[in-house]
Parts: structure tokens; C-alpha cells; sequence
């Protein structure tokens, strides 16, 4: 089927994806024809090449995450839902929508007591990212008063995998991944345990009610009430 350009794929043959970005550029002998728009071809070639870039990463994203079961080697969902244990235990979730998005972060004690609540505004370009810069403002909380013996919980099972292999799931955040690693690594005894959504539900109401209402900070078990129950 031949395209709004003339173009046909079955006459296009490259030797390298650098050679059919050139010709994307400089699509001769395309540009030798009379009335030939190349600027609006160029804009549609350019665009279509990064949605199926963007497919093809979300792909592996999928891939990546269903296959961390006990078959492919990886660890399965047992193996990252570990018990709840330490000092403290911080649950930690986002909510996000573009690139706004709120962190929820709620720390419960040894018998599963109120410690503090808080939730802070965020800017990432994909929900992964928006958990990596929750779960780091988690980690510098305890960084700054020098706890220690504390369980991040979330239910983020792919940023989970990552901290445990100290490999980041996506290159695009590699940045705020190393933050994360290098604050982990400050905290003695620190470690993080995946959850299902339904077991970390305190956070994720807190971060939802964040981003909805755009109100952040510190709050007390009143003020969260109708929100969750401790």
C-alpha cells in the first residue's frame, strides 16, 4: 500500500537503522519530486519512529516485569513479598498524571503504630520514576533522623527487583536509581519489600488525596482518618 508520499516499504531497503535515518532527513530521490512536502515528511517519518520506540520499550517493560517469576530464574512474588519486618516500616506509593505526581509516605512502628504521615509534590515523566523519587524522599526522611533497621514497603514490584539487583529497570531514570541506592546504603540494616496494592493502601489513599487536593506536608492520624485507618 503505498503511502500520502508515494512511498512504497517494499521498495525501501537499508543496510543500517543510521542509513534509514538519513534517508528520513534527505528521503531522495522523494525530495526531487515536484511539490514534494519534505518538511511535513520529515515530521511524520521522525514521529512515527519515536512511537514505535516507545512501544517497543513498553513492551520490554512488560516482558521485563511478567517474567520475574521462579521459571525464568528471577525472583517470584513470594520471594519479593517478605514479612514486614524492623523498627520501623515505611509504606511508600505515588499517584501521578503527565508529569505531576504526589508521594505518600506513611512510617508505622514495630507494633504497627503511627509514627508520622506525609506526602510531597513530584514531578516524573512515568509512574516508575514518580515511585523511585517517593520511595528517595522516604529514604532521606530516615536518612535525616538517623533511623535505622527500617522496611520501605511498595508495590512497586519491578523498582523493587531493581534495588534488590542494584540495577535500575530503566535507564531513563538512572539518576534518581543511584540517589536511591546511595541513600539505602546510609540507612543500617535498611531493606525493601514488595507488597500487593491491597496491603499498601494507606499510602496509596494518601498519595491519591495529595495529588487530588494539591495539599502537602505533615499529618496526624485525625487529619487522615477518613482516608485510612491504623
Amino acid at each position: 500500500m503505498a503511502s500520502p508520499w508515494g512511498v512504497r516499504s517494499e521498495e525501501l531497503n537499508f543496510s543500517s537503522p543510521l542509513q534509514f535515518a538519513k534517508w528520513l532527513v534527505e528521503p531522495f530521490p522523494l525530495t526531487q519530486q515536484a511539490n514534494f512536502e519534505v518538511e511535513e515528511f520529515r515530521k511524520y517519518g521522525i514521529s512515527l519512529c519515536y512511537v514505535l520506540w516507545s512501544c517497543l520499550i513498553e513492551d520490554l517493560n512488560s516482558v521485563y516485569t511478567n517474567h520475574l517469576d521462579a521459571n525464568s530464574g528471577h525472583p517470584s512474588l513470594s520471594d519479593l513479598q517478605e514479612p514486614l519486618l524492623g523498627d520501623f516500616v515505611v509504606y511508600v506509593d505515588a499517584a501521578c498524571k503527565d508529569l505531576r505526581s504526589a508521594a505518600g509516605i506513611i512510617t508505622t512502628n514495630s507494633n504497627s503504630a503511627l509514627v508520622e504521615a506525609f506526602s510531597v509534590a513530584l514531578q516524573a515523566k512515568s509512574p516508575l520514576e514518580a515511585e523511585a523519587w517517593a520511595l528517595l524522599h522516604a529514604v532521606h526522611r530516615c536518612v535525616r533522623l538517623g533511623r535505622h533497621n527500617v522496611n520501605f514497603v511498595l508495590d512497586c514490584q519491578s523498582l523493587v527487583y531493581g534495588i534488590k539487583q542494584r540495577k535500575t529497570p530503566d535507564w531513563k531514570m538512572a539518576a534518581v536509581f543511584e540517589l536511591l541506592l546511595d541513600g539505602l546504603d546510609r540507612i543500617p540494616l535498611a531493606s525493601v519489600s514488595w507488597i500487593p496494592r491491597s496491603r499498601n493502601e494507606i499510602a496509596h489513599r494518601l498519595a491519591k488525596w495529595s495529588f487530588n487536593s494539591s495539599l502537602f506536608g505533615f499529618f496526624t492520624a485525625e487529619e487522615l482518618a477518613p482516608l485510612v485507618a491504623f
